[in-house]
């Protein structure tokens, strides 16, 4: 049996190969964003113009050994292939996003773990099939004394603070814990995405491998 000092020592020494591939990756994603600019009004210079999905294959190549070994070090890989990297790559060129929220999906912390990580990937991998949860609330739970005298039922009306949890039957490692709040006012603006300057060009110099 394994004493104290050994299980301790294991997760220490795990958590600084996870901390230091992490920022390894952070680092190696930050240096390939910046070697692709979206082209605006059409200005391409010399350069041959690229579609998003080009453009994420070229920035792809000089994170992918990066990127990859994180996924293996903290045991993702199944659930990333290649095809979905990029095409989420992708999508994050034509929005203009950062390479950390590029970054996001693949990267655990202690607010977002592993199991939140890998839901939407799970959830893909079932083809859209029907998946089975259980919903378990508290029947006495309520914000005040009128709601307490009330039997909760998942018929009933949401309200805020409610709170329960879904289990997945076939997954029973995969719970969520659902707490219902008040969602603030929100004024949304809409603007147009243009896709005729969704046009990339690679910044290219000695030092940059693609």
């Amino acid at each position: 049996m394994r004493g104290f000092n050994d299980r301790f020592y294991d997760e220490l020494d795990y958590e600084r190969r996870v901390r230091k591939r992490r920022t390894k990756l952070i680092t190696t994603c930050e240096d390939a964003f910046t070697h692709v600019r979206k082209c605006l009004d059409e200005k391409y210079d010399t350069r041959i113009p690229m579609d998003s999905r080009e453009a994420a294959q070229a920035v792809f190549s000089s994170m992918s050994r990066s990127l990859q070994k994180y996924l293996r070090l903290t045991r993702q890989q199944p659930y990333f292939t290649r095809e979905s990297i990029i095409t989420h790559l992708a999508t994050c060129l034509s929005h203009d996003l950062s390479p950390r929220a590029f970054l996001e999906r693949y990267i655990q912390t202690e607010s977002q773990p592993l199991a939140t990580l890998l839901f939407p990937v799970l959830a893909s991998l079932t083809n859209n099939h029907e998946q089975s949860w259980t919903l378990v609330c508290d029947s006495q739970m309520g914000t005040n004394d009128e709601q307490k005298r009330k039997k909760n039922s998942i018929n009933q009306p949401i309200h805020s603070n409610l709170l329960f949890v879904l289990k997945q039957q076939h997954a029973e490692h995969i719970a969520l814990i659902c707490t219902f709040h008040q969602v603030p006012r929100v004024n949304l603006i809409e603007k147009l995405f243009d896709s005729k300057q969704n046009k990339f060009v690679l910044k290219l110099n000695s030092e940059t491998s693609v």
